[in-house]
């Protein structure tokens, strides 16, 4: 029997997180549009955190737990299969068709200089400790920061795909910021 609930709640986990996720997605697309911001702003931003509140929960447990160890791989195995999983699949199904050259290059130089930085603190020092996620807390908002900033110079892609993306931009802004947090909320219960 406890097999039986435990499949059902991974089963609902799961319906929550798709579901959530996706919606998260679709209101966050239509609020950029609505305010004016460029797409990859706001996957940059809003969508991230969004979607990485199940490993945000599943991290920040395992460290009440005594396991940061669990935590820091969680970290870097997300990052690997957000970059190359997430990415693969995406640009497999439905490649972008443009890419400007200037709001990918710096995104990916301070990512990369993030990582060589954390790589090299961790095989100097040998470990992780809280001034390293103090760091790290203030370089995710300067990343958020130099987003907002650099979005005006960012040209965002015009496609309209999807009917839905239309009705949610008639939404109100107080209303899909209200469907960004319940959606928020989905993914977290289903973590």
């Amino acid at each position: 029997m406890e097999m039986v609930s435990v499949i059902l709640l991974f089963v609902l986990g799961l319906v929550l997180i798709c579901f959530g996720g996706d919606k998260l997605v679709d209101a966050s697309v239509a609020l950029a549009r609505k305010i004016g911001i460029p797409q990859i702003v706001v996957g940059a931003t809003i969508v991230s955190i969004g979607t990485t509140l199940p490993e945000i929960l599943v991290s920040t447990t395992a460290a009440f737990d005594g396991s940061a160890a669990i935590s820091a791989g969680n970290a870097f195995g997300s990052i690997i299969c957000n970059t190359a999983l997430i990415a693969g699949l995406t640009q497999l199904l439905r490649p972008v068709k443009k890419v400007e050259f200037g709001s990918l290059a710096w995104r990916s130089l301070f990512f990369f200089a993030t990582i060589l930085a954390l790589t090299a603190y961790g095989w100097f020092t040998g470990h992780f400790d809280r001034m390293a996620g103090i760091v790290l807390l203030v370089l995710f908002g300067v990343y958020a920061w130099l987003n907002m900033v650099r979005s005006k110079s960012e040209e965002e892609e015009t496609a309209e795909t999807e009917e839905s993306l239309e009705e949610l931009k008639k939404i109100s802004l107080p209303r899909n910021l209200m469907l960004l947090a319940f959606c928020a909320v989905l993914l977290f219960l289903g973590s």
